[in-house]
């Protein structure tokens, strides 16, 4: 999903959610604590708007895994030679920064909700990490 088709899906939520001016260095969270508690009560919301939090966050922890394996190609390694040790600087991308940081939080959020709820990710996450066979 693009930025753009992100914020016009948001754009008449303003009045329960926060939507930051740039993707940047900000994220999308709810104002107001009741709203977050009716979207996820299977007995009060309408099922075309109900999260279901144990399958985010593991839909979350699963694309967390995507943008680190997809985004290794993003980082860049800058060299600053200085007169007794070179300094070198990583750049990483915000979103793959995110993944990083975050993908082990959505995975303990998830399970402390179910604790079988390993076995819907560990295949997702086992493919994701698995490495070709290089050999002949």
């Amino acid at each position: 999903v693009t930025e753009h088709k992100l914020r016009r899906a948001l754009q008449g939520l303003h009045a329960v959610l926060h939507v930051p001016n740039t993707a940047i260095y900000g994220t999308v969270s709810i104002l107001h604590a009741s709203f977050g508690d009716f979207i996820t009560d299977p007995h009060r919301a309408p099922p075309d708007i109900l999260i279901d939090l144990q399958h985010g966050h593991v839909d979350l922890a699963i694309q967390c895994i995507k943008a680190i394996v997809a985004g290794k190609s993003d980082f860049h390694e800058s060299l600053f030679p200085m007169s007794k040790h070179d300094i070198r600087l990583l750049y990483v991308p915000p979103h793959v920064q995110y993944a990083c940081d975050n993908w082990c939080h959505h995975l303990i959020i998830a399970s402390k909700i179910d604790d079988d709820m390993h076995l819907d990710f560990e295949d997702e996450a086992l493919a994701l990490f698995r490495v070709p066979d290089a050999r002949p």
